[in-house]
């Protein structure tokens, strides 16, 4: 699977030859706007990733591509998988788990939150 950071995909994005976006996979590119970097799959943004934490977005759409490609720029420990229709983000070192919600965030220091996110959705093992 592979696996971006914010600071090895700037460093991909700023190596090629426009500086301020490039392809990352099929339909999928990468840009740099104020210091952010902002991947877009199809016509959606799906990830924004920051030098501190990354925001997950699916736009509507909760495939298994789109899921494929959140999962490549999630922070090192954390995974989003399927159950039940519904998509959770496990932390595999914690254990911890969360539902997903559009919008959730994730910061490097393991800390995951979303202005919607209630702990009503932080599943209980």
């Amino acid at each position: 699977m592979k696996t971006y950071d914010y600071k090895s995909l700037l460093s991909y994005i700023k190596y090629g030859r426009d500086k301020t976006i490039r392809k990352i996979a099929n339909n999928t590119i990468a840009r740099i706007e104020n210091d952010v970097i902002i991947v877009r799959y199809y016509n959606t943004d799906i990830v924004e990733l920051y030098p501190d934490k990354v925001i997950l977005h699916d736009g509507g759409y909760k495939t298994y591509t789109t899921k494929e490609r959140l999962n490549w720029f999630l922070p090192k420990r954390f995974i989003l998988n399927q159950e039940n229709f519904n998509w959770i983000l496990r932390n595999y070192v914690t254990k911890e788990e969360w539902l997903y919600k559009d919008g959730i965030t994730i910061f490097y220091g393991g800390i995951v939150t979303n202005n919607q996110l209630e702990d009503k959705n932080h599943v209980a093992k």
